[in-house]
């Protein structure tokens, strides 16, 4: 787990709150799932990928995740941001999903 109390903007969520760096065969596949304003979960299956995001920074790791976080969002995004930073990364609504054919 990542404690980001020294980042300088809060980590958001979206409907859609998993994202992973790689695909899940690459040995250095990492997973994250923000858990609150200061924390997210990360799973990594490399020792080199988990001292590269520890050394990253608190501020560095909150604003990659919500850009991620905006970015791979439907239709929801929670948390506080301003709102320049989400309509900038929000996409437009998908018509048809195809994860629930």
């Amino acid at each position: 787990m990542a404690d980001l109390d020294g980042a300088t903007v809060e980590v958001l969520v979206s409907d859609r709150p998993f994202f992973a760096l790689t695909g899940m065969d690459a040995l250095n596949f990492t997973l994250f799932l923000p858990i609150g304003p200061r924390h997210i979960f990360f799973a990594t299956r490399s020792l080199d990928a988990r001292k590269s995001i520890e050394a990253a920074g608190a501020s560095r790791i909150a604003r990659a995740c919500n850009v991620n976080m905006v970015t791979q969002a439907d239709q929801f995004v929670y948390g506080r941001a301003k709102t320049e930073f989400v309509r900038r990364y929000l996409r437009a609504p998908r018509e048809q999903d195809h994860r629930d054919e």
